[in-house]
């Protein structure tokens, strides 16, 4: 069982993945990342029995989220392995049991499979912010509407690093969707300054470790101003080589 806290360092995460022949950083360990760069994550610990996710779920308190971890799955969702807002120690030791169950299903032979217990946080407005190494350039940095409406929408915006204050506005203000980020019908305003402190974060986590080639946050939830924001997912993807990353444009959102 993983305590909740920070635990593992960067360097750490990326020998593990690596050593597991893989790119992809799960989940669980991409948000360890995040949080010793102070970017805002749910409380998580990793459990490999059902009494050690139910202890974490008490731990962490309840309702919480029980996740796959993996480094042969990438897509928790499709196979099953997400359940949301289990409330009692029961649910959370079926929850378990179904999860390394459906990964068998979808998965057959899968190995060193574990499940991630999270807080069952507050929604907000989804957002994505992420980044994407280009050999020429160098980080580009993206925004915008997160969640589904990433794909369906395609309304986001692009910069190459290191960013101004006056990039960071041009990003936020020029997407299709930046009327949903002030008074809208009824909600309130977003916490405007966070989204830029978080963007900036990840900006400078892009400088820290040239071994990342990506970084995806998303979704990012963004709460009401002067609430903050909380990254609910995100995926870190390693370079085939250090100060090398794979090159490219980000043309599923284009």
């Amino acid at each position: 069982m993983r305590i909740i806290e920070t635990t593992q360092s960067a360097a750490k995460i990326f020998q593990i993945t690596r050593d597991k022949e893989s790119k992809i950083v799960p989940e669980f360990y991409s948000k360890e990342i995040l949080s010793s760069a102070v970017m805002p994550i749910p409380k998580q610990g990793l459990a490999g029995s059902e009494q050690e996710a139910i202890s974490l779920a008490n731990q962490i308190g309840y309702p919480v989220v029980l996740k796959v971890h993996s480094f042969k799955i990438t897509h928790k969702s499709d196979s099953k392995g997400v359940l949301l807002n289990l409330k009692t120690d029961e649910e959370v030791r079926k929850g378990y049991q179904d999860i390394l169950q459906n990964v068998q299903f979808y998965h057959p032979g899968t190995k060193d499979v574990m499940v991630c217990v999270q807080e069952m946080v507050e929604s907000g407005l989804e957002v994505i912010v992420g980044m994407r190494r280009d050999r020429v350039f160098g980080p580009a940095i993206l925004f915008g509407l997160g969640g589904v409406w990433v794909e369906i929408l395609k309304d986001v915006s692009l910069r190459v690093a290191p960013l101004i204050d006056y990039d960071l506005e041009e990003m936020i203000n020029e997407i299709k969707g930046s009327a949903l980020l002030g008074e809208f019908r009824g909600k309130p305003e977003r916490d405007i300054t966070k989204l830029k402190e978080l963007i900036k974060q990840l900006e400078n986590l892009a400088f820290q470790y040239p071994e990342i080639s990506e970084i995806d946050l998303n979704p990012v939830f963004l709460y009401e101003k002067g609430k903050g924001a909380l990254v609910a997912d995100a995926r870190i993807i390693l370079a085939d080589e250090s100060l090398t990353a794979n090159g490219g444009e980000w043309n599923e959102y284009r």
